[in-house]
């Protein structure tokens, strides 16, 4: 069984740092500013307490939803959602205008408020008081108009819609978005977190039609200093007609009201499907949710206020590219032989291979539940956060104690320059160093690196596997060649992509022996994996017609193995501390040399 390179030992490294002052240089000038340290302590403390509750809430709610009366209350408020997605996934204006400047469709609130929504927030109230038997007096009122007024019930409405054709039959579409686990997979750069509470009406086996469930998600930016929008829905799957398929979401804030803390609420939501032809299928992709003002991050706002974050169109890519790639996984070869139409045996294990490494780098930055981050103990180092995990038996995984570090920094450089820079194989070691023109252009100066282990190596791609949709998103494996002539050669697997919101580039080291394996079809389950690498969001919209040029939110992600830590301890000693430190600070401060920045 191929073994994990100890290329990202920890130890290693910490030499190779220690013995390059000259890259050591000016740590404390390099590295970027960060929130207050109370800022972040708070915001910790507010994850945890929610977590606890929201867990207490949705073991409260999965028991809840099984009675008569709520299963009911939920099947019509579903039913009533998929008839208002209906008419949202098919209509265009006057519901939905063309906006020239965001090159999109934007929901006219007057006309949707006009159509679906019939009672003021006022009259919600009356009834809600009504229904629980509490007292109607004007002081509640003039409270609840004073709270409003203050933005305290203040809600951030995000409504878009987009159209993809996606390579797969309108069953296949289902069978993912009806089965939480698949669901929460695919989408896993959106969705840190999924869970079924309860599943109300299974539907027909072949179909899923008339099935109703009540799922529980964390929506979330590549980033561990985004809060997730956690968010209680029901999901209804609904057969229109021979070609024709409609899952809605909804959330269930009038089943279950809970004023205490302001949470997403999703308006009805999802997708048309319709099939065109056997595995080629139309999508048709909704959303709209209320967000409190209050959930928005100071580093995130504009993006966030720009109904661009979370959009259909960053759902509708998802689903396109994972759809293309399974299309290359399952294409057939007429023969053996290279020049062959199809994926050899070996690519299509590198293929799965990359696959399993994206989704474990996402899991990895998500500051879900499930990731115990901690602020590193380094003054003005707060917003850099480091974690623990032991792997004793999964052969996924490395084995002994893995430490990942992370922090998202903001940089003023265009999201897809960076991103371009950052996936050029030859600015590893020896990349161009890059000039910002009056144009906007990157010109050439002269050489320069990013990975502090690559310094001065020749860097050579040996396989690329590129999308036909987009060419952007690709899979390499490098061969970095050391100058030393007593070092072997090392490799790396590395896959780019964009969600339409998102850019990614991520990579892991490989051996000689892994390839092989892989070559030969053995099972890529088999192979240990580490992923690292980074993830580029815009600092504001990046609509087709903007004029001003964005900068960019970067988040780094560094896996590392330290032999030297005993599997059953939890304390990371002051040399791995300032080794993590110097890592993060160093490949920011090389980025932004790179990128003449500073």
């Amino acid at each position: 069984m191929p073994q994990c390179p100890c290329v990202h030992d920890l130890h290693t490294k910490n030499s190779f740092l220690e013995s390059t002052p000259q890259i050591l240089h000016n740590l404390n000038y390099h590295f970027p500013m960060c929130l207050s340290t109370y800022h972040t302590h708070w915001k910790r403390d507010i994850r945890e307490n929610a977590n606890a509750n929201l867990s207490f809430q949705s073991l409260l709610l999965s028991v809840t939803i099984s009675a008569d009366m709520y299963k009911e209350k939920i099947l019509e408020l579903a039913l009533s959602a998929s008839e208002e997605l209906w008419h949202m996934a098919q209509e265009q204006e006057p519901l939905w205008l063309f906006d020239t400047n965001k090159g999109s469709e934007v929901l006219n609130e007057a006309e949707y408020k006009r159509r679906f929504i019939s009672l003021d927030e006022t009259l919600d109230e009356i009834i809600r008081l009504v229904s629980t038997g509490e007292s109607i007096d004007d002081h509640h009122f003039l409270n609840f108009n004073e709270n409003a007024a203050n933005g305290e019930f203040a809600f951030n409405n995000e409504a878009s819609k987009s159209i993809g054709v996606v390579l797969a039959s309108s069953v296949s579409i289902l069978n993912v978005l009806m089965n939480v686990e698949q669901w929460s997979s695919v989408f896993f750069s959106i969705v840190s977190k999924a869970t079924t509470l309860g599943v109300l009406y299974p539907g027909e086996n072949e179909n899923h039609n008339g099935a109703l469930q009540v799922m529980t998600a964390n929506f979330h930016l590549p980033s561990p200093l985004f809060t997730p929008r956690e968010v209680k829905f029901a999901r209804i799957c609904r057969r229109i007609n021979l070609n024709t398929w409609l899952v809605a979401d909804v959330s269930l804030e009038s089943v279950f009201p809970n004023e205490a803390v302001p949470c997403v609420q999703r308006r009805p939501s999802g997708c048309l499907i319709q099939e065109l032809q056997p595995g080629l299928s139309m999508v048709t992709w909704v959303e709209h949710n209320l967000v409190p003002n209050a959930s928005v991050q100071h580093m995130f706002k504009m993006l966030l206020t720009s109904d661009y974050a979370f959009s259909a169109k960053r759902w509708i890519a998802t689903l396109e590219r994972y759809y293309d790639k399974i299309t290359s996984l399952e294409g057939r070869q007429e023969d053996n032989s290279p020049q062959s139409n199809g994926l050899s045996v070996g690519n299509k294990n590198m293929l799965k291979l990359a696959q399993r490494m994206v989704k474990c780098y996402a899991r990895n930055i998500s500051p879900c539940s499930d990731n115990s981050w901690m602020p590193l103990p380094i003054s003005g180092a707060e917003e850099i956060f480091v974690k623990m995990s032991t792997n004793l038996d999964d052969p996924r995984l490395p084995q002994g104690v893995a430490i990942t570090i992370s922090t998202s920094v903001w940089l003023p450089i265009p999201q897809a320059h960076l991103f371009e820079f950052l996936r050029n194989r030859t600015n590893r070691g020896k990349g161009w160093k890059f000039r910002f023109t009056a144009d906007i252009h990157l010109n050439p100066l002269r050489m320069d690196q990013w990975d502090l282990l690559s310094a001065g190596s020749n860097i050579l791609e040996d396989m690329k596997i590129s999308s036909t949709r987009d060419p952007s998103n690709s899979i390499s494996r490098l061969l970095i060649e050391s100058p030393a002539t007593d070092k072997a050669a090392k490799l790396y697997l590395q896959e780019s992509f964009t969600d339409s919101v998102a850019m990614y580039v991520i990579y892991a080291p490989l051996d000689v022996v892994a390839t092989q394996y892989l070559s030969d079809g053995k099972d890529e389950d088999s192979v240990p994996i580490l992923p690292c690498g980074f993830a580029i969001l815009p600092d504001k919209a990046n609509w087709p017609s903007g004029e001003s040029v964005n900068g960019s939110i970067l988040t780094i992600s560094f896996q590392l193995i330290d032999e030297q830590l005993s599997s059953t301890t939890s304390y990371l000693p002051p040399s791995s501390v300032r080794t993590i430190y110097k890592i993060i600070c160093e490949t920011i401060s090389l980025i932004k040399d790179a990128l003449l920045c500073n």
